[in-house]
């Protein structure tokens, strides 16, 4: 999700690019483009960096992922629901501002039609 994103906002990547870099210039790009709104939803967003990468290790070495002891079901559930939590709200402002785009390409087209 994170490299999608990136590319989505022109964010060069490679393979030896740290995922917290990506991340964090994510971040900014959706700032820039006025989608993040609040101080605090950056800070949030920001913080979310090392969560992401941690939870990389809680799948690979506390989950059912691997055989390996298993976290408690509401430590799994909290982890779980905050990194969906993440995705989801990421996900939502790419909704708004790919339909934003379509409804300006779209009113753009229509007054190309009108002869005024």
């Amino acid at each position: 999700m994170t490299r999608t994103l990136a590319e989505k906002r022109g964010i060069a990547i490679d393979r030896g690019k740290p995922l917290h870099s990506i991340f964090g210039e994510s971040v900014k790009a959706l700032r820039n483009a006025g989608l993040v709104e609040s101080e605090m939803t950056e800070r949030i967003l920001k913080s979310n960096i090392s969560v992401m990468e941690a939870f990389n290790r809680v799948r690979n070495e506390e989950s059912l992922a691997h055989d390996n002891p298993t976290l408690s079901y509401d430590e799994s559930l909290l982890i779980f629901n905050h990194v969906c939590s993440a995705v989801r709200f990421i996900r939502a402002l790419e909704a708004r501002a790919e339909h934003a785009a379509a409804t300006a390409a779209s009113q753009d087209a229509i007054d190309d039609e009108i002869p005024l």
